[in-house]
């Protein structure tokens, strides 16, 4: 999130959780590949930022998005609370590197962490999970 552009895909996603934890807006839309930029809008992150509380960050995996690739994936795992309820976001995304500066083009969601439905609410820890933070502790005995 400093002066100078990421060298890999990876350091990319990092600083733009980064940006997340906080408020840069401005960070997250430059970063953004230019071709999808009319997806976001400075007030829809804002008002998720405002409701939201980023809390860890997991990288999971990586393929290519070195510096001498031009393309490259993330798959991250990023616990976050909104409200009282912690919840988890696991994307694979998607980078692309124009001009020697990589940009964020889009991610593709898992299913198991999306946002719930009327029916289910998929995005909760159960209480006997072990806790996103890493202690080895049930959910319920550390953040629950």
């Amino acid at each position: 999130m400093g002066t100078r552009p990421a060298t890999t895909a990876e350091a990319l996603m990092r600083s733009r959780y980064s940006a997340l934890c906080v408020d840069a807006i401005n960070y997250l839309l430059q970063t953004r590949h230019p071709s999808k930029r009319h997806l976001d809008s400075t007030p829809e992150i804002q008002a998720t930022l405002q409701n939201t509380q980023w809390l860890k960050l997991e990288i999971i995996s990586r393929t290519q998005g070195s510096t001498l690739d031009d393309q490259g994936t993330v798959t991250f795992r990023a616990f976050y609370k909104e409200g009282n309820e912690t919840c988890i976001l696991e994307e694979c995304s998607h980078f692309l590197k124009e001009n020697n500066r990589w940009f964020y083009l889009d991610g593709e969601h898992d299913p198991k962490h999306q946002q719930p439905d009327a029916k289910t609410d998929s995005k909760r820890r159960g209480r006997n999970d072990p806790c996103w933070c890493g202690s080895s502790k049930k959910f319920k005995k550390c953040h629950g």
